[in-house]
């Protein structure tokens, strides 16, 4: 199998490629429901790492959590430029809105990414999250037009927008709906 760009893909990879994803998936919703149900913070990484197929599809936790973020931060990327699109004049507004937006969609990973950045299972993983943080915070920062590059001014200004945000989800519950679903499906 090849793609548009000449690249020699073999059944295994495709089948892996699959795989990931379909564990990515299964391990966000395993993830939101056990947000829903109440699930200590402490235990969301067992419930990530216990998603069927995840132990073939990742090597380890810090793989998995780095997919996991990756989704993160395209759907967060994705309700920026959503944001952007409709209300171009208020950068920090909307950046605002779009983490807090993307913190509502995806309950369970953010949930996650928290719990192991207070309690980090290992080193590695912290490390990971730490990173990740930083350049989220960066990234924000530049997309509301408050800093430019990853230094630590950019960082800080960030960390401010996700305060804000954070203030419009103060307690990271799920939304009614979702916490329903779970209820009904069990």
């Amino acid at each position: 199998m090849s793609d548009s760009e000449g690249i020699t893909m073999t059944s295994s990879t495709s089948t892996s490629s699959q795989l990931r994803g379909q564990v990515l998936r299964d391990a966000r919703s395993r993830l939101d429901d056990a947000v829903a149900t109440a699930t200590a913070p402490a235990d969301l990484l067992d419930v990530a790492l216990a998603t069927p197929g995840a132990e073939a599809a990742f090597a380890d936790a810090v793989d998995l959590v780095g997919a996991l973020l990756l989704r993160w931060h395209a759907r967060l990327s994705a309700e920026v430029e959503r944001g952007l699109a409709r209300e171009p004049r208020d950068l920090p507004g909307t950046v605002v809105h779009a983490w807090a937006e993307t913190a509502r969609q995806l309950p369970g990973l953010r949930a996650l990414v928290e719990a192991e950045l207070a309690h980090p299972s290992s080193e590695p993983l912290l490390a990971l999250l730490e990173r990740a943080r930083r350049r989220e915070r960066a990234r924000l920062a530049w997309a509301a037009g408050l800093a430019a590059g990853e230094g630590p001014a950019a960082v800080a200004a960030g960390a401010r927008l996700q305060r804000a945000a954070r203030r419009l989800c103060p307690d990271g519950s799920p939304s009614l709906g979702r916490r329903l679903r779970v209820l009904l499906a069990s």
